[in-house]
């Protein structure tokens, strides 16, 4: 998971960066980790989040947790 995860944060976009970190850091972390995963699916990010998407999604709760840690480093 955590390669997927690497291959993830590697494709996204900085305007999904920027949308995300701005949802994120309005949110408890629980949440925020979660969110992370309904922007994400079939190897693509998404600003808004996919449709009918919940929960960690296809990248996982150790995916959702790298990618969000990722983003709240703010050094990339």
């Amino acid at each position: 998971m955590q390669k997927r995860a690497e291959e993830a944060w590697a494709t996204m976009s900085s305007d999904v960066v920027f949308a995300l970190r701005k949802r994120l850091f309005q949110m408890n972390p629980i949440n925020a980790v979660k969110e992370v995963g309904t922007h994400y699916r079939d190897g693509a990010w998404s600003i808004t989040p996919f449709p009918g998407a919940s929960g960690f999604g296809e990248l996982g709760l150790s995916g959702c947790k790298y990618i969000h840690d990722k983003l709240c480093e703010r050094g990339d």
